[in-house]
């Protein structure tokens, strides 16, 4: 699928390959059904600052381009958190936090009903340290307490049964038949 950066102009793919800001920022909403999908684009279509959304290539999520004065790459994720809060508390929409990188690819879709807004205002952002990334709590586990060994199968099960929506035992079982025909030097007899 073709792939758009829309937060800038990159000299390559990557958080520290970002030359400079387009004032773009795409927000991912996901796992939604075809009428909670029409809300949420009638929603977004009002707001001035939308600049496109058009839907996923999943097909049950949206992409919404929010056109913002944003110019700094230093503060882009803070103003990233604050466009979600605007979804969250005035939209009523939980956006997928997993976009706040300004590296993150937005890949596109073929959508006949896409909105375009050439037109739209830009929302004025300032920085505001309450929307910084907290740092993870320090870890007070004596030095003493080693942690136990996770399997490689341990973790792969554990990241299916992460998933939003569970997975099918079939599904499981071609993923599985996948890696294997891809990695058969991993794989021991039992």
């Amino acid at each position: 699928l073709p792939v758009i950066m829309w937060q800038g102009i990159f000299h390559h793919r990557g958080n520290n390959g970002c030359a400079f800001l387009t004032g773009l920022m795409c927000i991912d909403v996901d796992h939604k059904t075809d009428e909670e999908l029409k809300k949420i684009k009638q929603t977004v279509m009002g707001w001035g600052c939308t600049y496109c959304c058009f839907k996923s290539p999943s097909g049950d999520g949206l992409k919404v381009v929010i056109k913002t004065d944003n110019i700094s790459l230093i503060h882009y994720g803070n103003f990233y958190r604050q466009v979600e809060q605007i979804f969250i508390n005035q939209f009523g929409i939980e956006p997928d936090d997993d976009c706040e990188d300004v590296g993150r690819a937005c890949y596109c879709s073929f959508d006949p009903d896409l909105y375009y807004n050439p037109n739209a205002i830009p929302l004025h952002l300032e920085y505001d340290p309450k929307y910084d990334k907290q740092e993870p709590e320090h870890d007070n586990t004596p030095a003493s307490y080693s942690l136990p060994t996770i399997t490689p199968t341990a973790r792969f099960i554990a990241r299916l049964n992460s998933l939003r929506n569970p997975m099918t035992d079939e599904q499981i079982i071609k993923i599985l038949d996948i890696r294997f025909q891809k990695f058969q030097d991993n794989y021991i007899d039992g």
